[in-house]
């Protein structure tokens, strides 16, 4: 910008504008570098958490399949073909004896309790 000339007031006024004109475009560039750094953040956040869920449904799903395969089938015989009346009562069984310490095979009673809620559900649509 050429000053050669001008007033000082002018002069002034025009390097005060220039100024206000840097520090606006500044804070503009600082206020998309923040939103680019917000943006990242929780891109990486998203990318972190669905990464844990992830893990956590492998973990999941690794524990179901760790169940010995008669347990497996002896579950699904007991549970197959129950009313949902007869599962509510089920689940009100076990769930007694494994509060009281009754329950013998304690392994056998948690897998039917896991798999209960699923089977009550299709019980009840079949009705």
């Amino acid at each position: 910008m050429n000053f050669h000339g001008k007033s000082k007031r002018d002069r002034h006024g025009r390097r005060k504008k220039q100024r206000d004109e840097i520090e606006y475009m500044a804070k503009r560039a600082l206020s998309a570098s923040k939103k680019l750094k917000r943006q990242s953040v929780i891109g990486i956040r998203e990318w972190e958490l669905t990464k844990a869920r992830r893990r956590d449904e492998e973990l999941l799903a690794s524990q179901e399949r760790a169940l010995h395969a008669g347990v497996e089938a002896g579950v699904r015989e007991l549970l197959d073909g129950k009313t949902h009346a007869e599962l509510v009562q089920l689940q009100f069984d076990i769930e007694s004896q494994l509060r009281s310490g009754a329950a013998k095979v304690v392994e056998y009673r948690e897998a039917v309790l896991k798999r209960l809620n699923r089977y009550k559900a299709k019980a009840c649509l079949k009705k």
